[in-house]
């Protein structure tokens, strides 16, 4: 799927929730620092990203920032979303390893890059449509966008912080700054 986005909402609070302790990670994420397309590595949100189309406003922290397209605009960006079967993965997992716990079998590190190069082949086959300079966002909450928010008011799938039956990946092509 892809969503032209008319609304983007980011800042840097969304960045430090990788280091939010979850189950076996008191420290959070183990790519925090590690990884090149993880924080603090990866470049804040908009760098880089032509913006001139849109209104930034200030949210409801000083840390949180909303991109609102200015009227009689046409969007820069754009969100491409793909649809993970995770139930269908984990039940498949499961029947081949019969040892395999459920946890286990959900462990994203198992199916994260086959989703996300699904992702990036559809945006980079965008992306020779438009005929302009272009940034793919290949992990936009590392660059600091609140994907929750984001998919939310432009029209997308509700996401849900732990997925059960079904998972979301998103990246975000978006016209390249004049200023590359």
């Amino acid at each position: 799927m892809r969503l032209p986005l008319s609304i983007v909402s980011y800042g840097p609070l969304v960045t430090s929730w990788c280091l939010c302790e979850y189950r076996s990670h008191p420290d959070g994420c183990g790519n925090y620092g590690d990884k090149d397309w993880c924080p603090p590595t990866a470049p804040e949100f908009p760098a880089g990203v032509d913006v001139s189309s849109y209104n930034v406003i200030r949210g409801h922290s000083d840390e949180m920032f909303l991109l609102k397209l200015k009227p009689g605009m046409e969007p820069t960006m754009w969100l491409f979303i793909r649809n993970f079967d995770l139930a269908g993965w984990v039940k498949k997992l499961r029947d081949a390893n019969p040892k395999m716990s459920d946890r286990q079998a959900r462990i994203p590190y198992l199916y994260n890059d086959r989703v996300y190069s699904r992702i990036y082949a559809d945006a980079e086959s965008y992306r020779w449509t438009l005929g302009k300079p272009t940034i793919l966002l290949r992990r936009p909450e590392a660059n600091g966008v609140n994907l929750f928010a984001t998919s939310r008011v432009n029209g997308g799938p509700q996401l849900k912080k732990n997925p059960v039956d079904d998972a979301w990946f998103m990246a975000i092509l978006a016209e390249a700054s004049h200023l590359l």
